[in-house]
């Protein structure tokens, strides 16, 4: 634990002082750390707990100039979201928390509602043919088009993508492409106009309408191609999206229902607190209920110890 703080002291500041001594804030930190460990069931306890709190201060999750109190709060959710989406995804926790760092970043979720973001992805994963660890890889991928596309949405149609298929990579370049050559609209060639033209849509319009709705405005587009006859779809969806994605937009059409499942899934409220109860059966295993266990006694052993280390940083300069 000694030194799962460092590195926790190194990312937050405030814990030690002007002379590297630990601080009251530096105390509370670490029993706020044991606590939360003693809830959540990871392999090494609290210095597994402590490392998604290190890493989630390294990723910037906090703001460095909020009061302290807020800090904590922040970085204690986003670590308890990383271990409650790692049980549900059976996934490494500090990989988690990478991925769900960067995608709280790029769509600009704040930290405190990261459970949200960990519950819609779970949702999916428990409800659609797509996996939680690589709906995260897509999201990361789709970075581009966050400002035309929150998290919810942006998973949905990754997830989509996925549950028809496509690897991640192709799931996230067909959702990239859909969301960028509708917002060009007017800046496209003619082959694009001609697809439009085949559909009955203005371009001036789809481009303006991506600008306020972007899935609304995919979704009309989507419901126009299926208006066409099936032998049209295809050459339709390759006017607008290119060769290289015109197959994989096709298939989005052909599967749209699909797509509006998952849609409903992320903006519903059914997927609130989904990562909360998967934990709560996790936590009822004998196998969790041995690490809680396991943690308990540690962390009471480690705070006999710990009790002699302001002395130590005393006599030693600091730890």
């Amino acid at each position: 634990m000694e030194d799962a703080m460092k590195g926790v002291a190194k990312q937050v500041n405030g814990l030690r002082d002007d002379n590297g001594n630990r601080t009251k804030q530096f105390y509370d930190m670490q029993d706020a750390i044991k606590a939360a460990s003693e809830q959540l069931p990871m392999e090494n306890g609290a210095i597994d707990y402590a490392a998604l709190v290190e890493g989630g201060a390294r990723m910037g999750v906090t703001n460095q100039d909020d009061p302290y109190e807020e800090q904590k709060r922040d970085l204690l959710a986003f670590a308890s979201t990383a271990a409650k989406a790692a049980t549900a995804f059976e996934l490494p926790a500090d990989e988690l928390a990478e991925g769900l760092g960067k995608i709280a970043q790029l769509y600009k979720v704040p930290t405190r509602n990261i459970e949200q973001l960990g519950d819609a992805l779970n949702y999916l994963d428990d409800n659609a043919m797509s996996k939680g660890g690589d709906i995260i890889n897509v999201l990361q991928r789709m970075g581009g088009v966050a400002d035309r596309l929150d998290f919810r949405k942006a998973a949905a149609l990754g997830s989509t993508f996925l549950s028809l298929g496509a690897a991640p990579e192709i799931a996230a370049s067909a959702s990239n492409a859909m969301v960028r050559e509708l917002s060009i609209a007017t800046m496209q060639s003619k082959r694009f106009f001609e697809g439009m033209n085949l559909l009955q849509l203005n371009p001036a319009e789809i481009e303006k309408q991506m600008t306020t709705d972007a899935m609304g405005t995919i979704q009309r587009v989507l419901e126009k191609v299926n208006n066409l006859p099936q032998d049209k779809r295809l050459s339709a969806m390759t006017m607008i999206f290119g060769k290289e994605f015109g197959d994989d937009a096709a298939k989005l059409a052909n599967n749209l229902p699909e797509l509006q499942r998952q849609l409903k899934l992320t903006s519903g409220s059914g997927a609130n607190g989904s990562m909360q109860k998967e934990s709560d059966i996790n936590k009822d295993s004998l196998s969790a209920q041995w690490l809680l266990v396991k943690t308990g006694a540690q962390n009471a052993f480690s705070s006999l110890g710990g009790n002699a280390a302001p002395a130590a940083d005393g006599y030693y300069g600091h730890g």
